[in-house]
């Protein structure tokens, strides 16, 4: 755990608890993705890039930063972060964290938030659902210095909310609480919550067939193979990408096949710069690379959680090819995918 004397070691230690708690949750944090913050006056420690959450009692996760450098930074449009102790690198939205005022900022991934969020006009769908929350919303901006730059322009008319949802990306809760921030992540997910659609068995047998002797292999989640057996997230899925995580960690999009030769050609036509994509075979189930780590595994079942409960007749915003090509050539994601 984090020892520091701008802090009580209370407060370190029940932000550490909450950052693993909420890292250990599949509906709030996928793989790497999402990242903490606690702030005094001078001083803000912040996830590092490519790190666990759910490893926050367990290993040094977080970087220490000054805090009026950082918002220096921020004021001449300087991404370029100093790394901290033991060479670990500040999170993409480490300047996210030093913007808002609150003492802790939480950024999280959560499912039943992005569910919505990747709908078009999603602030007006959602506003009944938050009555009575001080809350945000910021449509789609490449995370990291864009991102906070658009946070800094909303704040020139509002006070600081405890809320903001961020379209195509996720929630940010803040707040000099933490108990009231632990509060809202959880209301706020039972707010937007809804309904699921029902689950199918794979076909197994067939999928084996169809990857033989490839790089692919029938995923062994049940519940990533319902990208492919229900019609309607099979709809959802293969049209384009959602939002940053998925396209970074398995590249843009999905891939959809109906046979062998179309696996085998899918296969010729993959960029080498890229990550392999999940493949769908519709009515069967979902194929993923053979070499696919744990986040790579994580990122395709918080899709099947999102898109299950996306209605019907949705409207998506999917990212567009050059929001996609950003992500993937950007160094600093480049870097958040190779740490292990």
């Amino acid at each position: 755990m984090i020892l520091d004397a701008s802090f009580s070691k209370n407060e370190l230690r029940g932000f550490c608890n909450a950052s693993a708690s909420v890292g250990r949750d599949k509906y709030l944090v996928q793989g790497a993705g999402g990242n903490t913050s606690i702030k005094s006056k001078t001083e803000m420690f912040v996830k590092a890039s490519g790190k666990l959450l759910s490893s926050a009692l367990k290993e040094e996760i977080f970087v220490k930063l000054n805090l009026a450098k950082v918002r220096e930074k921020i004021a001449c449009n300087d991404m370029d972060l100093a790394s901290g102790a033991e060479g670990l690198r500040p999170s993409i939205e480490t300047t996210l964290h030093a913007l808002l005022p609150q003492k802790y900022v939480f950024h999280l991934h959560c499912v039943r938030t992005l569910s919505w969020v990747v709908q078009s006009d999603f602030d007006i769908l959602v506003a009944n659902r938050l009555t009575g929350v001080d809350w945000a919303y910021i449509p789609y901006v490449k995370p990291g210095l864009d991102l906070t730059k658009k946070i800094m322009q909303m704040l020139e008319d509002r006070t600081p909310p405890e809320v903001v949802l961020l379209g195509n990306h996720g929630l940010v809760v803040s707040g000099d609480s933490l108990d009231r921030v632990m509060f809202l992540i959880r209301d706020i997910g039972r707010r937007l919550d809804v309904g699921i659609r029902p689950h199918a068995q794979p076909d197994l047998t067939a999928l084996s067939k169809l990857s033989f002797d490839t790089l692919y292999e029938p995923s062994e989640s049940n519940l990533a193979h319902q990208l492919a057996l229900d019609d309607d997230n099979f709809l959802v899925s293969s049209g384009g990408s959602l939002y940053p995580d998925h396209v970074v960690f398995l590249g843009p999009g999905v891939a959809t096949v109906n046979n062998r030769e179309e696996l085998l050609n899918l296969l010729d036509s993959l960029p080498k710069e890229m990550p392999y994509p999940a493949v769908l075979a519709k009515g069967k189930g979902v194929l993923l690379p053979k070499e696919a780590n744990t986040s790579v595994l994580q990122m395709v079942e918080a899709l099947a959680l999102v898109v299950e409960r996306i209605p019907a007749e949705a409207k998506i915003n999917y990212l567009n090819k050059q929001e996609e090509l950003d992500l993937i050539f950007w160094e600093a994601e480049s870097y958040r995918r190779s740490i292990k």
